[in-house]
């Protein structure tokens, strides 16, 4: 198994001084061996008497792989999915008969994150069936390659799902944790949420976004005792590449008269984009699982904002990326009297 901690970013002075002063707070939980034996009153809340961790996304990839890596590891999970009696049911009978041959901890709720009442709808079924949110891992997502101008409606679609699906996640858990005054939210964001590269701009933009608006959250949880982590992995053997070329190929299909004039002249665009969703060698998703579980078994306090996930010729620049925002957002906060965000504890 691979070391989850090894491509831990560094942190600056100002975020050091950011975990410590959130030192104080309470562990949500703490490795599932001292979970188990503490006696405590968040854990009256949990019907199982785990930890309890809801995943979106988990009929592949890092959702599936995080969400047995979690249940075999002593969490009660929750994986949700869309469509999880029909076009996801093969994924989602799997992931039953696995944890019934092995006995897990491990049960399939439907969320379609596009969808209000789907999300208010699944977290209310987990809240039925697991008493309480401890983790939520925030990881349904799309791709659709291409240039920016090229298609409205796939715009719409990436922002539905990337953003706005993420928000609705966070707005529908974020009360449960607020009122438990503990909790974890880990959003899968990417490299492309801090790097730009051409005909993935729409996938950029949403990356941006969901990296824009958990950090926010990040500030405006820690006096309830939540804390966000943000995942940013580079490539790996999920799922992502195929979905994007089906979802490449019905926006292609749909395309206005218009659109289509401008997909003629984007031509050589459209061919790197076309390139770029070929299969290519990639590392194991059970690598970002292992981080999702260090994240959510490390003490609260001392879980970094951001977590890089991608091979170390790639994360040095990103992690010095991160490090150099970090303090320009420290000193922005400070100048704009609001540091008090930076030192708040419970």
């Amino acid at each position: 198994m691979a070391d989850p901690t090894r491509n831990r970013a560094t942190h600056s002075i100002a975020r050091r001084s950011f975990v410590a002063a959130l030192g104080a707070m309470p562990m949500t939980f703490g490795v599932i061996a001292s979970a188990a034996s503490a006696a405590s009153a968040a854990e009256t809340r949990h019907a199982s008497g785990r930890p309890v961790a809801l995943i979106t996304g988990a009929s592949s990839g890092f959702g599936r792989v995080s969400a047995t890596t979690l249940a075999r590891s002593g969490f009660h999970v929750i994986a949700t999915m869309r469509n999880a009696e029909t076009s996801n049911a093969d994924a989602a009978n799997s992931l039953r008969t696995l944890a019934r041959n092995e006995d897990l901890p491990l049960e399939i709720i439907e969320i379609d994150v596009d969808s209000d009442a789907s999300v208010d709808a699944g977290v209310a079924q987990a809240m039925e069936r697991a008493g309480t949110i401890d983790v939520l891992f925030n990881n349904a997502g799309i791709n659709i390659p291409g240039p920016v101008e090229l298609s409205m409606d796939a715009a719409r679609q990436s922002f539905e799902t990337n953003v706005f699906g993420q928000l609705r996640l966070l707005r529908a858990v974020a009360p449960i944790m607020r009122g438990n005054r503990s909790g974890l939210i880990i959003q899968m964001s990417s490299g492309l949420g801090r790097i730009v590269m051409p005909t993935s701009g729409m996938y950029c933009a949403t990356k941006f976004a969901q990296e824009a608006m958990f950090e926010s959250a990040a500030y405006e949880l820690h006096p309830f005792g939540v804390e966000v982590a943000i995942i940013q992995p580079s490539d790996y053997a999920t799922r992502i590449k195929p979905n994007s070329r089906r979802y490449f190929a019905d926006m292609m299909a749909s395309l206005s008269p218009d659109d289509q004039a401008r997909a003629r002249d984007y031509a050589e665009h459209i061919a790197v984009a076309e390139q770029q969703m070929e299969d290519t060698p990639a590392p194991d998703p059970q690598e970002v699982a292992d981080i999702v579980f260090t994240l959510a078994t490390t003490p609260a306090g001392e879980r970094p904002l951001r977590q890089v996930a991608m091979p170390p010729e790639l994360a040095g620049g990103l992690n010095e990326l991160n490090g150099t925002l970090e303090e320009v957002q420290s000193a922005v906060l400070s100048g704009s009297g609001l540091g008090r965000w930076l030192t708040l504890a419970t």
